[in-house]
Protein backbone atom coordinates (compact mmCIF):
# COMPACT_ATOMS: atom_id res chain seq x y z
CA UNK A 1 0.00 0.00 0.00
CA UNK A 2 1.16 3.73 -0.20
CA UNK A 3 2.33 3.50 -3.63
CA UNK A 4 -0.16 6.63 -5.02
CA UNK A 5 0.83 10.01 -4.95
CA UNK A 6 -1.10 12.59 -2.49
CA UNK A 7 -2.89 12.21 -0.01
CA UNK A 8 -4.48 9.07 -1.32
CA UNK A 9 -2.50 6.40 -1.89
CA UNK A 10 -3.41 3.18 -4.31
CA UNK A 11 -2.60 -0.22 -3.56
CA UNK A 12 -0.56 -2.21 -6.51
CA UNK A 13 0.65 -5.84 -6.30
CA UNK A 14 3.88 -7.27 -8.13
CA UNK A 15 1.53 -8.98 -10.57
CA UNK A 16 0.42 -5.25 -11.63
CA UNK A 17 -3.28 -5.67 -9.89
CA UNK A 18 -4.22 -2.16 -8.32
CA UNK A 19 -7.16 -0.44 -6.38
CA UNK A 20 -7.48 3.17 -7.33
CA UNK A 21 -7.51 4.47 -3.76
CA UNK A 22 -7.17 2.84 -0.04
CA UNK A 23 -7.85 4.78 3.21
CA UNK A 24 -6.16 2.97 6.31
CA UNK A 25 -8.53 2.98 8.96
CA UNK A 26 -8.47 2.03 12.88
CA UNK A 27 -6.34 -1.67 13.65
CA UNK A 28 -6.13 -2.86 10.18
CA UNK A 29 -9.13 -2.23 8.48
CA UNK A 30 -8.87 -0.61 4.93
CA UNK A 31 -11.22 1.07 2.63
CA UNK A 32 -11.03 -0.12 -0.80
CA UNK A 33 -11.98 2.33 -3.59
CA UNK A 34 -12.17 1.90 -7.18
CA UNK A 35 -13.32 4.31 -9.87
CA UNK A 36 -14.45 3.90 -13.11
CA UNK A 37 -16.23 5.60 -15.90
CA UNK A 38 -19.34 3.23 -15.71
CA UNK A 39 -20.46 0.43 -12.64
CA UNK A 40 -20.59 -2.06 -15.90
CA UNK A 41 -16.99 -1.74 -16.28
CA UNK A 42 -15.96 -2.72 -12.48
CA UNK A 43 -14.70 -6.74 -11.89
CA UNK A 44 -14.46 -7.57 -9.12
CA UNK A 45 -11.54 -10.11 -9.33
CA UNK A 46 -8.73 -7.70 -8.29
CA UNK A 47 -10.79 -6.49 -4.94
CA UNK A 48 -11.55 -10.01 -4.20
CA UNK A 49 -7.59 -10.59 -3.64
CA UNK A 50 -7.35 -7.69 -2.09
CA UNK A 51 -9.87 -8.40 0.55
CA UNK A 52 -7.62 -11.90 0.80
CA UNK A 53 -4.79 -9.98 2.17
CA UNK A 54 -7.10 -6.94 4.04
CA UNK A 55 -10.65 -8.53 4.76
CA UNK A 56 -11.38 -5.58 7.74
CA UNK A 57 -12.80 -2.32 5.48
CA UNK A 58 -15.35 -1.28 3.44
CA UNK A 59 -15.85 -1.31 -0.55
CA UNK A 60 -16.68 1.47 -2.81
CA UNK A 61 -17.15 1.54 -6.33
CA UNK A 62 -16.97 5.45 -7.63
CA UNK A 63 -19.19 6.13 -11.02
CA UNK A 64 -20.51 9.21 -12.66
CA UNK A 65 -23.34 7.83 -13.95
CA UNK A 66 -23.95 5.99 -10.88
CA UNK A 67 -26.69 7.68 -9.41
CA UNK A 68 -28.35 7.34 -6.05
CA UNK A 69 -25.74 5.21 -3.67
CA UNK A 70 -26.54 1.58 -3.17
CA UNK A 71 -24.86 -1.29 -2.04
CA UNK A 72 -24.48 -4.52 -4.27
CA UNK A 73 -23.13 -8.02 -3.79
CA UNK A 74 -20.49 -9.11 -6.40
CA UNK A 75 -20.45 -12.70 -4.37
CA UNK A 76 -19.65 -11.83 -0.98
CA UNK A 77 -18.30 -8.67 -1.55
CA UNK A 78 -20.27 -6.10 -0.36
CA UNK A 79 -19.75 -2.58 -2.82
CA UNK A 80 -21.64 0.42 -1.98
CA UNK A 81 -21.41 2.45 -5.39
CA UNK A 82 -21.79 6.29 -5.45
CA UNK A 83 -21.92 9.47 -7.76
CA UNK A 84 -18.34 11.36 -7.07
CA UNK A 85 -20.44 14.13 -6.47
CA UNK A 86 -22.43 13.02 -3.80
CA UNK A 87 -20.18 10.33 -2.31
CA UNK A 88 -18.93 10.82 1.56
CA UNK A 89 -16.61 7.95 3.25
CA UNK A 90 -17.33 6.43 6.24
CA UNK A 91 -16.05 8.47 9.24
CA UNK A 92 -13.51 6.93 11.67
CA UNK A 93 -14.84 5.57 15.16
CA UNK A 94 -12.79 7.75 17.34
CA UNK A 95 -11.41 5.33 20.61
CA UNK A 96 -13.37 5.87 23.65
CA UNK A 97 -11.58 7.21 26.31
CA UNK A 98 -9.28 9.72 24.41
CA UNK A 99 -10.11 13.31 24.28
CA UNK A 100 -10.47 14.96 20.96
CA UNK A 101 -7.23 17.17 20.47
CA UNK A 102 -8.59 20.61 19.26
Amino acid sequence: MGQGRGPLPAYRDADGREIDFVIARDRGAVDAIECKWSVDEFESKTLRLFRSYYPRGRNYLIAPLSGEPYTRAYGDLAVTIASPSIWEPAKPRRRSGHPRRR
